[in-house]
């Protein structure tokens, strides 16, 4: 299942504006070799940054520059590029499924998309060229295309299938899809357990099979902090009537919630399929869509990232109500965006791993914190182990005819 670099594609980079004031080096229809030295740069004097950025961006681009150590120009740089590889990945995933294997962020030995694709090397290669044309040609200058052996279109269907045998046989089981390797991993509490499954029906070479020694568990405590039982997520509004609601996992209690002496009433949830969330009203309080960041500070929520937009290795942020978490931290990437965390889900949960020994993805209590990146929500949290986590991607509110408030007060 390993990808292979493809070395021998040229295109035609056009020189288009990055941000207001951020240019990629490049030249008047120049052929440009991936894989080469076309590492984007910004010509902005880095004390205009923070005009473009605002306050609360500048903070996170900084953190992100000191995590990857790197110069704040290029920290700018590479966010707008994962925003950009964001859209070129849903864009291939709808347009190119056959072709599309996955794509992902390495920052290591330089900033780099990869873009894995199936089939002809020529056909994949012109998919890109056409994905990339308009507003996302700037991708051209950092995009390393790999072939791969399986779509992802693919392993979305051998993982449906190997979760529902799983089932069938009644495993104790998670599932993930590693793009990075093209193959579906089957994370199982026995191994035996596995072994009466491949006894009736063989394990396919595509499913990877793990002993999973550290399985997740749902972050729910009663706590005398925060609300009385897990923590709030982001405020959703109804998308018919505009009522605002606060939010935390739909696996809580659906029982008495209070939050500063204010009780918050039971009105709906969603706790199944690609969903883990529940949503209260609480009169006497006006309601703003702001995130607690730790030491006072609160950002406001002003926009969405949607599951087809998250990058794998892109970092994320959370903070909780547990005393080892309730202080912000950006110390996560984003593994798989394919997450099945067990019966009665599906593939479609967001998963991260820690990049620091010493931070905590969550902690009990936790169950419902807001998982986002500067003012930019993605989703809620819904349970972890020591060094990983996983959350709903917050685009499936709109099943339950909700979408996350941002645009702030």
């Amino acid at each position: 299942m390993a990808h292979h670099q493809i070395n021998n594609l040229s295109l035609i980079v056009r020189c288009i504006a990055l941000l207001p004031g951020f240019l990629l080096a490049c030249g008047e229809d120049e052929g440009v070799s991936f894989g080469d030295d076309n590492e984007p740069t910004s010509v902005v004097p880095v004390d205009l940054i923070g005009d473009y950025l605002g306050e609360r961006e500048l903070e996170y681009t900084t953190a992100y520059a000191e995590i990857n150590d790197i110069a704040l120009e290029a920290a700018a740089t590479q966010r707008t590029l994962t925003d950009m590889a964001g859209e070129l990945q849903a864009e291939l995933a709808e347009f190119e499924p056959d072709l599309f294997a996955g794509l992902w962020i390495e920052r290591e030995p330089e900033f780099r998309i990869i873009v894995a694709m199936t089939g002809d090397e020529q056909e994949g290669l012109a998919a890109i060229d056409l994905a990339t044309a308009g507003s996302l040609s700037p991708l051209r200058k950092v995009i390393e295309p790999q072939s791969a052996d399986v779509s992802l279109r693919d392993m979305i269907s051998a993982q449906e299938d190997i979760t529902s045998r799983s089932d069938q046989f009644r495993i104790d089981s998670t599932s993930d899809i590693d793009v990075t390797t093209g193959r579906v991993i089957l994370f199982v509490a026995d191994l035996e357990d596995v072994a009466r499954m491949r006894a009736v029906n063989p394990v396919p070479d595509l499913v990877a099979v793990v002993h999973d020694a550290e399985p997740e568990k749902d972050d729910t405590w009663d706590s005398n902090h925060g609300l009385s039982s897990c923590t709030s997520g982001f405020v959703v509004m109804n998308t018919s009537t505009a009522a605002k609601y606060m939010t935390t996992a739909g696996h809580c209690t659906t029982g008495g919630i209070t939050y500063s002496g204010k009780t918050l009433s039971y009105v709906g949830r969603r706790n199944g399929s690609n969903s883990d969330l529940q949503w209260r009203s609480v009169s006497g309080v006006t309601l703003q869509n702001r995130a607690y960041q730790g030491g006072g500070v609160h950002t406001t929520i002003l926009a969405t990232k949607h599951r087809n937009n998250m990058v794998v290795n892109d970092y994320v942020c959370r903070t909780g109500k547990a005393s080892s978490t309730n202080t912000m931290s950006c110390s996560f990437k984003i593994t798989t965006t394919s997450r099945d965390p067990g019966v009665g889900y599906n593939g479609t949960f967001i998963r991260v791993k820690r990049t620091n020994s010493t931070v905590d993805p969550a902690a009990p209590g936790d169950s419902g914190m807001g998982w986002k990146y500067a003012s930019t929500a993605f989703g809620w949290h819904k349970g972890s182990s020591s060094s990983r986590a996983t959350f709903m991607a917050q685009n499936y509110a709109s099943d339950s005819g909700l979408a996350v408030w941002a645009g702030g007060i």
